[in-house]
């Protein structure tokens, strides 16, 4: 009885051994026949990135509007619809900053980086220059020199010329790519109106003409295009009140209002994008999964530690619909190239 059971045991271990062989044998033709099935060719839509860098002062920064009221919020929402990509936007306007301060700043490691990464950049400074030394003038105040209020504002004027020079120096020794997208803009006259009521507008607006005009003459110089927002706020002869028009805002009439940044928006888009477009082109071609804009072990480290992966992927650089060797080798050939 006890040998029948041993019989009986052994022939369930044998039907058990070959329900094994069998589960595993068809689970290996199964797998066997997805990993031999034709591949989908897939195309990956990248999301591009772009760095835009801000500098200027309180207006840059958007006191007195809300944080999606500025002029570099709007702009930067421009930059993604026209050309299609996210703007990892960096906001440098510091409130107070004067052509003198911004000097100060470009010691700083974080500030000059900003600039030194940026694709597109922009600067709107002399403000507070120039409202400090009208301030001065209006208030019968002397400075060095002859003394007198008028003094002030040459004062202002000299100062602002030399600094604006060294800042656009050292922006473009941080900055020198050719395609980096580098604008400048005229400064506006806020109290026009209480101005030309008290009978002093015309001497201060010729100080003023001054400073807008070598930032022109700057621009030119370097080959940067020019945001006339001066013009837009006081028109072609200066004398048009940004106050009666609704682009300044209280206390002070000092800031733009939420009209004012958009008009200042809308001139930095029709003023375009230089040679951005050139970066996109070379973005393109180069397998940067980490949208650093460069090539280097770290897209190395992604492509190979997403092996094997199927589907619609970044890490397929040949979008062949996975992620294999040969993708690895894409990446490794354009190692340590970049788009800049």
């Amino acid at each position: 009885m006890i040998k029948g059971k041993k019989v009986l045991g052994k022939k369930v271990g044998r039907i058990i051994l070959i329900s094994i062989i069998l589960s595993v044998a068809v689970l290996a033709l199964f797998f066997g026949s997805l990993l031999k099935s034709k591949v989908v060719a897939t195309t990956y839509t990248p999301n591009y990135t772009l760095k835009y860098t801000a500098l200027g002062d309180s207006i840059t920064s958007g006191i007195g509007v809300g944080s999606q009221d500025n002029y570099v919020y709007k702009f930067s929402n421009y930059i993604n619809l026209d050309l299609g990509v996210t703007a990892n936007t960096v906001n440098q306007g510091i409130p107070y900053w004067t052509s003198a301060l911004i000097l100060v700043s470009m010691n700083d490691g974080q500030y000059r980086n900003n600039i030194a990464n940026a694709n597109i950049l922009t600067l709107y400074i002399g403000f507070n220059d120039f409202q400090l030394a009208r301030t001065q003038y209006v208030n019968n105040e002397t400075c060095p020199g002859s003394g007198s209020p008028e003094q002030c504002l040459i004062n202002a004027v000299n100062t602002f010329n030399s600094n604006y020079d060294q800042i656009i120096a050292q922006i473009k020794s941080l900055n020198s790519s050719r395609n980096t997208a580098f604008t400048v803009a005229t400064i506006y006259y806020h109290l026009v109106a209480q101005d030309l009521a008290s009978g002093k507008f015309t001497i201060i607006n010729k100080y003023l003409n001054q400073m807008n005009n070598h930032i022109v003459q700057t621009a030119v110089a370097n080959n940067l295009p020019v945001t006339d927002i001066h013009n837009a706020f006081n028109g072609p002869n200066g004398d048009q009140d940004p106050v009666a028009a609704g682009y300044l805002i209280w206390p002070g009439y000092l800031h733009p209002t939420p009209l004012g940044h958009t008009v200042i928006a809308n001139l930095l888009r029709s003023t375009g994008y230089g040679n951005v477009n050139n970066i996109l082109t070379c973005l393109s071609t180069l397998p940067d999964v980490n949208n650093d804009h460069m090539v280097n072990s770290t897209d190395l480290g992604q492509v190979a530690g997403h092996f094997g992966l199927r589907g619609v992927s970044i890490y397929d650089i040949d979008h062949n619909g996975y992620v294999n060797s040969m993708d690895i080798q894409q990446v490794a050939s354009k190692y340590g190239q970049s788009c800049k």
